[in-house]
């Protein structure tokens, strides 16, 4: 399968613009990031003077991130129906613990999706 370069449109792309996700030739890749950094920008986005991908983008490249997380959480914060469903008897008092543990988890993974957003800067 040959990959097409959305700059030039020489047929040897091989890497992806992490801002717009197009596939470009290693000859279209902005000089300032060819030094081996974790973001690869392509000379449009130099161009546009694009640094940073929108909460949207952030949001549709890890929604099974995002799905896994709040599988968790529904897990976590309504336990009640799933324990009944599988014939426990819980007092609903004990899951207080679960409930204040589920909010500190919550914390780091807001840092995480910050610095993602960060990540091309």
């Amino acid at each position: 399968m040959v990959l097409n370069c959305a700059v030039c449109g020489s047929q040897f792309a091989n890497k992806r613009c992490y801002f717009c996700e197009s596939k470009i030739c290693s000859s279209c890749i902005s000089p300032a990031d060819v030094t081996g950094g974790y973001t690869i920008k392509c000379v449009n986005c130099d161009r546009r003077m694009v640094n940073k991908i929108s909460l949207l983008s952030v949001i549709r490249r890890n929604k099974i991130i995002i799905a896994i997380l709040f599988g968790f959480w529904i897990f976590t914060v309504y336990p009640i129906p799933f324990l009944q469903m599988l014939g426990y008897n819980i007092p609903a008092t004990a899951f207080h613990p679960i409930l204040i543990t589920t909010a500190i988890m919550i914390i780091p993974f807001i840092f995480m999706f910050i610095a993602w957003q960060r990540r091309g800067t």
